[in-house]
């Protein structure tokens, strides 16, 4: 089984998993199940960047990434 491996800085991961807790609030809060959806995409070889959909957007920028 392949996997892949997406490293985050210690802010971009303070930055997902506030939005992700604040999301889960937020449907508690309305009493709806939206889940989230996350995009790796890589413009060109090198750059790449990661994007948080939970009630609304969050982009963490550059991150690196490997298919171990």
């Amino acid at each position: 089984m392949k996997q892949i491996c997406i490293q985050l800085t210690d802010e971009q991961h303070a930055k997902l998993i506030e939005k992700l807790q604040r999301g889960s609030k937020d449907n508690l809060e309305e009493g709806i199940l939206s889940g989230f959806s996350i995009t790796l995409e890589e413009a060109f070889p090198g750059v790449t960047s990661l994007l948080v959909n939970m009630n609304g957007e969050l982009d963490l920028g550059v991150v690196k990434w490997e298919i171990n």
